[in-house]
């Protein structure tokens, strides 16, 4: 019996040693660094901004709008979003005129940093209703500021075909 009474410490003691052991082993310390990074720019939210228009037809004109607007994003890469754009539009005489839009967006964000759109809008342009259709590619440049470019088909509502083509540039501020 004395024998069975000294295999047995020796085996509590082994097992004893043996799990101290493995407890060591299972601690890690805490990294200094993210595992990850953050993920790009962030799309959703209000945003706001000016934009110039340089309109293509039977006669050339020019606008300077500012925009405000809101996006959301469904899922990780969808974006819907809803914009109010208005200024002056002019001809390169001179001649004052007034346009205001709203306009519905959709777009598609390629990692991160990169929103290409499609966009429909309908506005007043001179005391004429209109309609446009478009799309448009906007880029991040810092944290809270993006830069665009568009081209969009405008006509007057009633009437088939579009009468101008704009293309614009602009610079957003996002408030996120």
């Amino acid at each position: 019996m004395n024998m069975f009474k000294q295999l047995a410490l020796a085996g509590a003691a082994s097992l004893a040693l043996a799990t101290g052991a493995q407890a060591t082993d299972l601690y890690t310390a805490v990294p200094s660094t993210p595992m990850y990074d953050e993920a790009g720019f962030d799309w959703e939210g209000f945003y706001f901004g000016v934009q110039k228009g340089f309109w293509f037809g039977g006669s050339n004109y020019w606008s300077f709008d500012k925009v405000a607007g809101i996006n959301f994003l469904l899922g990780d890469n969808f974006l819907v979003g809803a914009e109010a754009m208005g200024g002056i539009v002019t001809d390169f005489s001179g001649n004052l005129g007034f346009e205001a839009y709203l306009r519905g967006r959709l777009g598609l964000v390629l990692g991160g940093d990169v929103l290409i759109y499609k966009l429909g809008e309908i506005g007043y342009v001179n005391g004429t209703s209109t309609f446009a259709f478009g799309g448009g590619l906007e880029i991040a440049v810092g944290d809270r500021m993006s830069v665009r470019g568009e081209l969009r088909g405008i006509g007057d509502i009633g009437d088939p075909g579009f009468d101008y083509a704009i293309a614009s540039i602009g610079v957003l501020w996002h408030a996120n």
